[in-house]
C-alpha cells in the first residue's frame, strides 16, 4: 500500500537539514534534470544520426520535460498522501529503464514514447526534491547548492555524451543517462517517509501569509517562471545548431558548451552566498537584463570568441536567477502543494521551448530562434 492512512503521524520524521537528506535532494535535482544539459547533443544525434526533421527533433527534445510537467502537476494531489519511500523506487525505475531502452531503438514514435516514460519518472523524483527543500529553513541556499551540483553533473554528462557519440555512436549516450539516474539511490535511507511540510513548524522569516493578493502573486510568479524557461530552453536546445550555422567547428562548439557550464556552476553558487542579504527582486532583475544582452549578442552573427563569451554570460546568469526564483515561490508554501507546481511550470516552459524553436526554423536558418527567445 502506498497511500497514508487518514490518521497517519510520523513519530520519527527525517531531519531535512541532515547531511544525507540534503545530498539526496541535490542528487535528485542533478540527475533527474541532467537531460536538460544534453539537449544540444541530443539535437545533433536526432538530426544527424537518425535523420529526424527539425519539428520531430523539437518534439523529442521537449518530450522529457512535457512528461516531467505532467508528473509535477499530479504530485500536487498525491505528494502529501503517500509513503515516499514506497513511491521513490518506482520513480527511479521508470526513469532508468526507458533511458536504457532508447539505446536500442531507431524509430521516431518509439523514441518519443520512451522519452515520455523517462520524463514521468524523473518528474516524480523532482517533486520529492522540491517539497523537501521547501521545508528547509533557507530554501534559496539549498536550491543554489542543488543547482551547482546539477550544473557539475550536467557538464560531466555533456562532455561524456560528446565523446561517446563521436566514438561509439548514439546508444551509449542514452545508456549513460540511465545509469546517472541511479545515483540518488545511494541516499535512499535519507528519504522522508512522508511529506516533511505536513505539520511543519519551521521558523521562516520570509514565509508569506496567505491572502487573495498572495494567491495572485503566486500565479503571476509561476507564469513568469514558465515564460522564463520557455525562452531559455528555446535557444539552449539549438545552441549547437546555432554554432554550426555560423560555421564554427564541431570541436569548438563542444568546448564552448563545456566551458560555459563552468560559468553556469559559478552562477549557481553565488546565490548561496547572497541568500538573505538582499531582496530577491534585485538579483532576478539584474540577471534578466544580462540574459537579454547575451542572447542578443548570440543572434548578431558573432565571431567565435564573442560566441564563447556570450554563451558563458548566458549560462552564468541562467543558473544565477533560478535559485532566487525557486526560493521566492517556496516562501509562500506551507504544505508542499505550491512548490511542486514549480517543476510543473518549469517543465511547461522547457517543453515548449524546443517545440516553438523547431516550428520557426526554416531551411536550417536559426535567426527566428533568437527572436522568440
Amino acid at each position: 500500500m502506498i497511500f497514508l492512512p487518514e490518521d497517519y503521524c510520523d513519530t520519527e520524521p527525517v531531519d531535512v537539514s541532515a547531511t544525507a537528506t540534503r545530498w539526496l535532494t541535490y542528487l535528485i535535482f542533478a540527475t533527474s534534470l541532467a537531460i536538460y544539459y544534453l539537449l544540444p547533443i541530443l539535437a545533433g544525434i536526432f538530426t544527424e544520426t537518425f535523420g529526424f526533421s527539425s519539428r520531430q527533433t523539437g518534439m523529442l527534445l521537449s518530450a522529457d520535460m512535457t512528461a516531467n510537467t505532467i508528473a509535477a502537476f499530479s504530485a500536487r494531489y498525491w505528494i502529501h498522501r503517500c509513503y515516499w519511500r514506497r513511491v521513490f523506487p518506482f520513480a527511479v525505475l521508470l526513469t532508468v529503464i526507458p533511458n536504457l531502452l532508447c539505446g536500442m531503438v531507431e524509430s521516431f514514435e518509439t523514441f518519443l514514447a520512451y522519452r515520455y516514460m523517462a520524463g514521468l519518472g524523473a518528474g516524480t523524483m523532482v517533486a520529492f526534491m522540491y517539497a523537501t527543500i521547501s521545508a528547509s529553513v533557507n530554501p534559496d541556499r539549498e536550491f543554489a547548492y542543488a543547482m551547482a551540483l546539477q550544473v557539475f553533473v550536467g557538464a560531466l554528462c555533456l562532455n561524456g555524451a560528446t565523446w561517446l557519440w563521436m566514438t561509439w555512436g548514439a546508444a551509449p549516450v542514452f545508456i549513460m543517462t540511465g545509469l546517472v539516474a541511479l545515483l540518488p539511490v545511494i541516499c535512499y535511507h535519507a528519504i522522508p517517509r512522508s511529506n516533511p511540510l505536513t505539520g511543519n513548524t519551521r521558523n521562516d522569516k520570509q514565509l508569506s501569509k496567505p491572502s487573495a493578493v498572495t494567491d495572485r502573486t503566486i500565479l503571476y510568479g509561476l507564469l513568469a517562471v514558465g515564460l522564463f524557461f520557455a525562452s531559455m530552453n528555446s535557444i539552449w536546445s539549438f545552441m549547437e545548431r546555432l554554432g554550426d550555422a555560423e560555421g564554427f567547428a564541431t570541436d569548438f562548439i563542444a568546448i564552448t558548451l563545456s566551458v560555459s557550464l563552468l560559468f553556469s556552476f559559478a552562477g549557481a553558487l553565488v546565490p548561496a552566498w547572497l541568500a538573505g542579504r538582499m531582496k530577491r527582486i534585485v538579483p532576478i532583475s539584474f540577471g534578466y537584463v544580462c540574459l537579454f544582452i547575451a542572447i542578443f549578442t548570440i543572434g548578431r552573427h558573432p565571431a567565435a570568441t564573442t560566441y564563447l563569451v556570450a554563451l558563458c554570460v548566458y549560462n552564468f546568469f541562467y543558473s544565477f536567477v533560478i535559485p532566487f526564483q525557486n526560493g521566492w515561490i517556496a516562501s509562500f508554501d506551507r504544505d508542499g502543494r505550491i512548490v511542486v507546481l514549480l517543476p510543473f511550470l518549469q517543465g511547461i516552459g522547457i517543453a515548449a521551448g524546443p517545440v516553438l524553436a523547431g516550428l520557426v526554423i526554416v531551411d536550417n536558418q536559426y535567426a527566428n530562434v533568437i527572436y522568440i527567445s
